[in-house]
């Protein structure tokens, strides 16, 4: 759903938005209701700063790969 929106980025096994509002709010909407792992969420522009920022700082310092459960 909403495949002008999200993108799976491999390197991470993870869904990702790529263009804001690439699809129809709806599409959008329901491709949140429907996520198998809850993990879509709608946040304002300022969390969104805050949130790639603290993603930026997990890349830099190799965190996010362990996250993600590499070296398992």
């Amino acid at each position: 759903m909403a495949r002008s929106t999200f993108r799976m980025e491999d390197e991470f096994g993870a869904a990702r938005v790529f263009q804001q509002c690439g699809d129809e709010p709806e599409v959008i909407a329901e491709a949140r209701d429907c996520c198998p792992v809850d993990c879509i969420h709608t946040v304002s522009f300022v969390e969104l700063r805050v949130l790639e920022q603290h993603r930026q700082g997990l890349r830099d310092t190799g965190a996010m790969a362990s996250l993600q459960g590499a070296g398992k």
